[in-house]
């Protein structure tokens, strides 16, 4: 059974750092499930880097956005389907290093650490990132085509843990309420149902949310996951 309770445990862990309009550092909210990815700082239920998103400001962002239109754009028009493809495909084209070691050399180079911020254009910028960089730079390019009415579902950055350790993932759920999970990491696309129905699925699915056919999790201790997303302690918060 996966636990849902990581936005919680990060907004509790940092709630003496956001002020009285809700910002961290006086210019991001602090990111979570069902929360606007643009503009958010994005923290962790332990301490670790924060990653911070400002897509007017980057130009980082505004280039890879303008790579995911002409491939989306390809055959005519940018549609739902063409969008999805084309930024599963170019961000994961850009994140050549999935190593957890590479993200630790890149925040020291940075000189950054525990529970300070860093932008998320650094890891783009570098190719290096996991589960949690990959999910937000596919998440805040899908939010600026809902934005610009391209598409006119919800983006959401979606995060639990279960025995293997913690993961992110992209859920867009469809204006007719179909659901598509975008898991760069672990090399998936497709629907829930589908996401649900692999063998040594992800918990994807939300608490109370069933999928017919879903497969009985068997887990694969040996996974890359395991290794580039990371191992985490149990968090208890006070």
């Amino acid at each position: 059974m996966a636990n849902w309770e990581r936005t919680i445990w990060s907004d509790k862990r940092l709630e003496n750092r956001v002020d009285e309009r809700g910002k961290f550092a006086s210019q991001h909210h602090l990111g979570g499930r069902d929360r606007p990815i643009d503009g958010s700082a994005g923290a962790g239920a332990w301490q670790r880097e924060i990653i911070t998103v400002d897509y007017r400001n980057s130009l980082v962002l505004q280039d890879l956005y303008d790579k995911v239109s002409r491939k989306a754009a390809a055959s005519g028009k940018i549609t739902e389907k063409s969008a999805i493809d084309a930024v599963y495909d170019i961000v994961k084209a850009v994140y050549t290093n999935k190593s957890s070691k590479a993200v630790d050399a890149l925040l020291k180079r940075h000189d950054v650490g525990p529970d300070e911020p860093i932008s998320l254009d650094e890891f783009v910028k570098e190719g290096t990132g996991v589960c949690r960089h990959m999910a937000m730079t596919v998440g805040v390019i899908l939010e600026k085509y809902v934005r610009q009415g391209y598409l006119r579902g919800e983006v959401s950055v979606d995060r639990n843990t279960d025995v293997r350790g913690g993961h992110a993932w992209v859920r867009y759920t469809h204006e007719d309420g179909r659901v598509t999970i975008i898991d760069v990491m672990q090399n998936f696309k497709g629907s829930l149902a589908k996401a649900m129905r692999k063998d040594n699925a992800w918990s994807y699915a939300r608490p109370k949310e069933h999928v017919k056919g879903e497969k009985t999790q068997t887990i694969d201790f040996t996974s890359g996951l395991r290794k580039d997303c990371g191992q985490y302690p149990v968090y208890t918060p006070n």
